[in-house]
């Protein structure tokens, strides 16, 4: 005899919502989807000129953060632009944003634990010079 449970998801199904977003939220919305493709463009420009000083980290950093800038810019312009589907728009942008954030502060936090290092190196390195030259 078989025990075992039925088979569950890991996660619960998707919802489905009948809300949409009036006049004035999507003016919000579709300003904030332009700004965040801007911004995307930018950051992919950015990261393709930093080829110029071989700094192939900066192009995929770059390249991973402008991607899903764009990709949460077409998620919120979805919201203002269909009807039915607000919320499941605005969650796909939202993880989306979300991502190209968590890229970003991780990509921050690395970068400055490497300068932490770079100094506390440089610092034992000068006190021991410091006292060899004695």
């Amino acid at each position: 005899m078989n025990m075992q449970p039925p088979y569950q998801a890991p996660y619960p199904p998707q919802q489905v919502y009948d809300y949409e977003f009036d006049d004035a939220q999507n003016a919000t919305i579709a300003s904030a989807a332009l700004w965040a493709r801007v911004l995307g463009v930018v950051m992919i420009v950015v990261g393709v000129a930093s080829l110029l000083n071989c700094n192939v980290i900066t192009l995929i950093i770059n390249l991973i953060v402008g991607v899903n800038l764009l990709g949460g810019g077409s998620s919120l312009s979805m919201v203002v632009s269909t009807q039915g589907n607000d919320i499941a728009h605005m969650m796909q942008a939202i993880g989306k944003l979300g991502s190209a954030f968590k890229t970003r502060v991780i990509a921050t936090l690395i970068g400055l634990v490497l300068i932490c290092l770079f100094f506390a190196v440089v610092f034992v390195l000068a006190i021991a010079g410091a006292a060899s030259s004695r």
